[in-house]
């Protein structure tokens, strides 16, 4: 991570009179050594905190390109992270080979030098690395290695094993496994319970010591060397060059050192370059993962042209710090947030919807949401031996959110392909705007055999058989599923989501991300299943309580109560604290005062209509409880599994003491009282975070609304700035809880009962107390 102090502006108008300053003149070459200074006090117009390759390179940026002097602040030796780069991009199974195709087509469209080979081309580069019949690779010529420790000299938790002297093989290039961007769980002992990942990458560098790696583990800021996860990176790195199974890594414990660095993560993939909010001249260059190196020149260009004012070549808006939710930081307990879940012979995996992760196959530019239409993405880069059940369908409206399953068939009997395709729908009949015509293509399955989502392509041509784009699942692994949220409706046809007919808490569907589609006067479409979760344990995915605990601190929202909310919450032992009655049927005239705790009242969970609460007889004593206390609000969560255990809902509930009137939009009567009507003593309402326990993301968010509620994409939420927290909004008096401020109607048209809703200095955040 790098941060940027800025002196105030006035510098860029006045001398630098500081006996350390050091400045080049414009296009001047960079400086071949960084002075090294300690216990003594310099002014400098730039300080960068952080001395990695982002760090250096911004520095550098500056130096050369403006009047201003720079100092660098690392706590070590600068460089010391885990800078470093690859020349060949490996695949083991055939659709990672497809995948690396793909990709060497992009980059030569691009206009950089990429060449596939194949496996005797592979073997011919690096005799050393085991290949078959399915192995391939994607050769970058023009990549180079970079000793981090050797680019100080000229310009200025992962673990890396590096074996010393290491003569067995030699390697010509830079090698990675194709599946690195998804890292491959680790299976070792020792490391199950663990969110811990390991993929290989080998390089040999400029002394001829051989640098495998790496691990990808979320364990906040320990550095330590852990003796489990580099046994892991050898044996992976032996599965990749047979030479290593005969060698005993216990061999080289006198000449092997381990590198561990920290590679800041955003969870959307992109660094945060730009202003820190709140905090003047102050700048934040991080997130890069383990793209440091191949971003660092335009990070500097980026953070350079911001602080200098000058116009970017780039949007940075996809960049900025302000707005940019991070990450649940979670302990590491038992097997919620690993990755993936077996569903009892059937291991799904949820893959996030990304320009890397999905490509898009069709898309039309009208109807459905702000007749923008919608797209269609087809899953790509599989991890190892998973695939494909379904695409998957999003409005244009929406930035690119979402996921889909995708299933690796463990048991040996749980997915088979298809034995032949049917064409369900296309396309070319509908007189709008697209991409050439869709073609929906499902799957015809073997008996036992069930489909969960069809294919899409704009061919007329029936998808051929050899491609197994699409799997089909065993039966018993499959319920029925039926409509969920509109995706686009154009003339009768709608897009929709698929969810599991059955859903509660006990209920064994699981919710796939696929989508099939409705046609009005037309025959009824094949069936398509969700998924089943046939290994339902509860205890076994679903967070624990201290997880939960860090989920709720990372998503708990912000409520905005109206300005003119008289009837605010409290806790329900304020509420009996202060004054609540307890009635009677047949016993009006004695009520009963309620105990703080609640020890006196009727017990059991059936209603016999035989008691009631009310508020203190004394007026003034009403009035105060109806008013609710906000200082003294407390929120009640109930945490629940939801879709055979693959979510997690945290329902948020809040008390208010009181309901108040409601109030109606008619004609040109834009607030009419309607006196009583809507009050109530006690008002339950709650928001439900729906998180997913692949990896602790949150997916959507239900808001209680009266009666009913809706149910929003976590990409249309707004956010507290700088956090994850959603902002609600408390509608006037009802308490009904909403994604946005304005006036929501319930009723026809433009008449009915009004819900308003506005920002205020009335606000409950939930994870405080």
């Amino acid at each position: 991570m790098v941060s940027i102090y800025v002196q105030s502006p006035t510098f860029l108008n006045s001398p630098f009179s500081s006996p350390a300053s050091r400045r080049l003149p414009r296009g001047a070459s960079s400086p071949q050594s960084l002075r090294v200074t300690a216990s003594r006090s310099y002014s400098f117009d730039v300080v960068v905190v952080g001395g990695g390759i982002i760090g250096l390179t911004i520095a550098r940026q500056f130096l050369t390109g403006s009047d201003l002097s720079v100092a660098v602040v690392d706590k070590a030796v600068p460089c010391s992270g885990a800078t470093g780069a690859g020349s060949l991009l490996v695949g083991k199974t055939s659709q990672e080979c497809v995948a690396l195709k793909q990709k060497v087509n992009e980059l030569s469209e691009g206009g950089l030098r990429a060449e596939y080979l194949s496996s005797a081309d592979l073997f011919l580069k690096e005799p050393a690395i085991l290949v078959d019949d399915e192995t391939g690779a994607a050769f970058l010529p023009d990549d180079s290695q970079l000793d981090a420790h050797r680019a100080v000299a000229y310009i200025e938790k992962g673990h890396l094993l590096v074996v010393e002297n290491f003569d067995w093989f030699h390697l010509n290039h830079g090698i990675m496994e194709a599946g690195y961007a998804d890292h491959q769980s680790a299976s070792a002992p020792g490391v199950e319970e663990r969110m811990l990942s390991i993929s290989m990458t080998a390089t040999m560098d400029t002394t001829g010591n051989l640098v495998l790696g790496s691990s990808r583990e979320f364990v906040g800021f320990d550095t330590e060397a852990d003796e489990t996860i580099i046994r892991c990176i050898w044996e992976r790195a032996a599965e990749f060059f047979p030479t290593l199974r005969d060698i005993s890594l216990e061999d080289f414990i006198r000449n092997r050192k381990v590198r561990v660095g920290l590679r800041p993560y955003m969870p959307d993939g992109k660094p945060m370059i730009g202003s820190v909010p709140g905090l003047q001249n102050l700048y934040l260059a991080a997130g890069h993962e383990g793209g440091g190196l191949s971003m660092a020149l335009g990070t500097a260009e980026m953070v350079s042209d911001i602080v200098l004012g000058k116009p970017s070549k780039v949007d940075v808006s996809a960049f900025q710090v302000k707005g940019r939710p991070l990450p649940p930081i979670l302990p590491h307990e038992v097997h919620f947030g690993k990755g993936t879940i077996d569903l009892g012979g059937l291991e799904v995996k949820q893959v996030s919807i990304s320009n890397t992760t999905a490509k898009r196959v069709w898309r039309t530019y009208e109807g459905g949401r702000d007749s923008m239409g919608f797209s269609i993405f087809e899953p790509i880069n599989l991890p190892a031996n998973f695939f494909k059940i379904g695409f998957y369908a999003q409005p244009n409206n929406q930035k690119l959110f979402g996921w889909i399953l995708v299933a690796r068939d463990v048991s040996g009997r749980s997915l088979r392909p298809p034995v032949d395709y049917i064409e369900v729908w296309n396309t070319a009949s509908l007189d709008i705007k697209q991409d050439g015509h869709a073609y929906f293509w499902q799957p015809v399955c073997l008996k036992g055999y069930k489909p969960v989502g069809v294919i899409v392509t704009t061919s007329s041509q029936k998808p051929p058989m050899k491609k197994k784009s699409i799997s089909c699942v065993r039966s018993e692994l499959t319920e029925q599923s039926e409509a969920d949220t509109l995706v686009w409706g154009f003339k009768g046809v709608s897009v929709v989501n698929l969810r599991p007919v059955q859903r509660g808490t006990q209920a064994t569907g699981v919710y796939t991300g696929t989508f099939s589609f409705q046609q009005l006067n037309s025959s009824p479409l094949p069936y398509l299943f969700c998924l089943k979760n046939t290994k339902l344990n509860m205890s076994s995915n679903i967070p624990s309580k201290a997880q939960t605990r860090a989920l709720f601190k990372t998503y708990s929202p912000l409520i905005y109560f109206h300005p003119k909310e008289n009837f605010l919450p409290s806790s329900v032992h304020w509420f009996f604290a202060n004054g609540a009655l307890l009635y009677k049927k047949g016993n009006e005239s004695n009520p009963i005062p309620i105990q703080p705790n609640g020890t006196n009242l009727p017990q059991g969970g059936s209603n016999d209509n035989l008691f009631w609460l009310d508020f203190p007889l004394d007026k003034t004593a009403k009035e105060k409880v109806q008013r609710g206390d906000l200082r003294n609000t407390k929120v009640y969560l109930n945490i629940k599994p939801m879709f055979g255990g693959t979510f997690t809902d945290i329902a948020v509930w809040i008390f208010c003491p009181f309901n108040g009137n409601a109030h109606l939009k008619f004609l040109f009567i834009k607030s009419l009282s309607l006196g009583q009507i809507g009050e109530h003593v006690g008002d339950w309402e709650h928001v439900t975070l729906r998180i997913s326990n692949f990896n602790g993301k949150l997916w959507r968010v239900y808001f209680s609304q009266h009666s009913g509620g809706t149910l929003v994409d976590a990409c249309d939420l707004e956010y507290v700035e700088g956090a994850n927290k959603p902002v609600i909004y408390s509608s006037l008096h009802g308490h009904a809880m909403f994604s946005k401020p304005g006036l929501v109607l319930q009723g026809k048209r433009k008449y009915g009962i009004r819900n308003d809703m506005a920002r205020s200095d009335k606000w409950l955040d939930c994870g405080k107390g």
